[in-house]
Formats: structure tokens, sequence, C-alpha cells
């Protein structure tokens, strides 16, 4: 799989120091190129994902490579710490389509290594485990480990790559938030960058997830996004109670799917905030027929925010 690929040919601040888009597959050779980028004075751009791409992360590409000289995507799914090879699971991704998108909005490098390249002695036995405070009352529905999944496939991506800008989405709070309190605490030499949220016509966030959906749960997915933008203007127009915007938000979700949680947080440490105050995050999370769907969406309130407790 490695050698030259066709693409754009590169970061827009200076391609040239990056040179032709290309696909690798080993460490070796990522940590070459990126190493080559900085010697050169250039910046190295780096996006995680899973796969599956669509215009959200296109979204985010775009951005990566209109700020950095090299800008790198992985394609690869890591084996669930603990766990053998035989047990790594498989997912529905088209990696092939993936990478043709990457390259076509920009990307430089795709990563694509074996599993033996990643992890030779598998099982693994090292995983990044966040504090309880930050990952424990959000785990996903579907996967109690996925917030230590995430960090740990992160943290070692972190590494191979070095000091690079990292891009991400705020669509997924909880992990960005994870992420970017792992850099501090562990002292990677990552800057995160948060995009914003992309939304479909109807409001709902662009997400792999959508095409899991039937007709039925597409039309009622819009929900959540309506339920957070009328608990904003509740909070807006002078409700500072956070339990009534907790209602209000499952109330209002409760209406066509399962709620997972609805919360309304400390922005940066996702602590319960009451009364609100302060930078703040609205998180919602349901259940459409066992796809579970995720948004949020921020607000701010003039003043310190004041009695704080953890979520649950």
């Amino acid at each position: 799989m490695s050698g030259n690929v066709s693409g754009n040919g590169g970061g827009k601040r200076n391609g040239s120091i990056a040179g032709s888009a290309r696909t690798v597959t080993t460490i070796a050779q990522l940590r070459a190129a990126a190493d080559a980028v900085r010697a050169a004075g250039g910046r190295v751009g780096f996006f995680g994902t899973s796969g599956a791409l669509h215009e959200g992360h296109l979204t985010v590409i775009r951005r990566m490579v209109a700020e950095c000289d090299l800008s790198i995507m992985p394609l690869f799914l890591a084996p669930v710490p603990g766990v053998t090879s035989d047990a790594v699971p498989v997912y529905d991704r088209d990696f092939d389509a993936d990478a043709a998108l990457a390259f076509g909005a920009g990307v430089n490098l795709v990563f694509r290594p074996a599993v033996a390249e990643m992890y030779p002695d598998l099982p693994v036995r090292t995983a990044v485990v966040p504090a309880d405070e930050l990952a424990a009352p959000w785990e996903n529905a579907e996967d109690p480990s996925f917030m230590r999944m995430a960090a740990t496939a992160l943290a070692k991506y972190y590494n191979i790559v070095g000091p690079c800008r990292a891009y991400t989405g705020e669509k997924d709070w909880v992990p960005l938030t994870v992420l970017r309190r792992m850099v501090v605490d562990l002292s990677i030499r990552a800057e995160i960058v948060a995009c914003p949220i992309v939304r479909l016509a109807d409001g709902l966030c662009a997400s792999s997830r959508n095409r899991k959906l039937s007709a039925a749960d597409r039309a009622a997915a819009p929900t959540l996004y309506a339920a957070l933008t009328a608990a904003v203007a509740a909070i807006e127009a002078g409700e500072r109670d956070a339990e009534a915007i907790r209602s209000l938000l499952r109330r209002r979700i409760a209406a066509v799917a399962p709620v997972d949680y609805a919360e309304v947080v400390d922005a940066g440490t996702l602590v319960r905030v009451d009364p609100l105050a302060g930078e703040l995050r609205l998180l919602v999370s349901a259940d459409f027929t066992g796809t579970h769907l995720f948004d949020n969406v921020g607000v701010t309130i003039p003043g310190p925010a004041t009695r704080r407790r953890t979520p649950g």
C-alpha cells in the first residue's frame, strides 16, 4: 500500500515542503516525513479518524490543509487494549474511498499501517485512562471503554507524529475535552484545534452514524438540535436553573427517542453548574433504534460559574 498516490500536492501554506501526496505504511516513514517538514520550518497537522468520511470530516481536513504544510490522516482501526489480534473488531469501512476523499481535500500523507506495525506484541497492555470525572458519566452507550480506547489511540498517534496541530471536531465535545486535558497532563506536544460542528440543512450533525438511520429515525433525529436550541433560548431568556434546562432537553428528546443523557455543564471541565453561569455546554445523546446520536451547543452567561458538581 506504500508509495506515491495521486492527490492535491499538499498543504497550502507551503506544499513544496511536504512533497507529493502519498500513502505510507510504517511509523518510520511517517516520522521521517513529519521531521523533514518541521526541520524546514513547516507546520505539521494531524487529523485522527476511524474512517467513513463525510462532509464534517472534510471540513476539518480542509482547514488543516489551509493552515499546515504537512497534513496527515491515519486510516487504521486500533485493537482494543487488552485483547488479542483475533479479537480486533472489523468495521464496515471503505478505506480506499476514504483515502481518495482525503487526497482530494488536500491531505499530503495517509497513514495505513498493518496491525503488526502499530502493535507488534499483542495484546496491548498499556492504556490511557481518563479520570472518572471526565469520562465515566459520558461513556459511549455502545462501548463503555470508548473514552479509554480513543485517548489511547490518539496519544499513540501524537507520540508518533511529534509536535503538531491536532485537529478534531466539536461534535464530539466530551472526547475533545478529554484530549485537551490529556495533552496538558501528559505534556504531549500537540496543539488541539477544535473545529465547529457541520450541520445538515435540518440542523442534524453531519455524522457517519446517520447512514444507519431508518427513514423514520432520520426524520426524527433533528429533534436533538431543536431541543438544544430551545434550551439555549430559555437560558438567553433568563432561565438559570440547571434542572429546568435538563428537564426541557429530556422532555423534547424523549418524544422521539430514548434519552441517553441530557446535561448542561461547564464547557471546560464537564462538571454540572447550578445556578447556570459562565461558559456552558449543553450535551445530549439519544438512542435511535440502536444508533446513538450525539449533539451539543455552547452558550455563555456573564459571571463566574458556581456550585459545581460532577455529572450523575
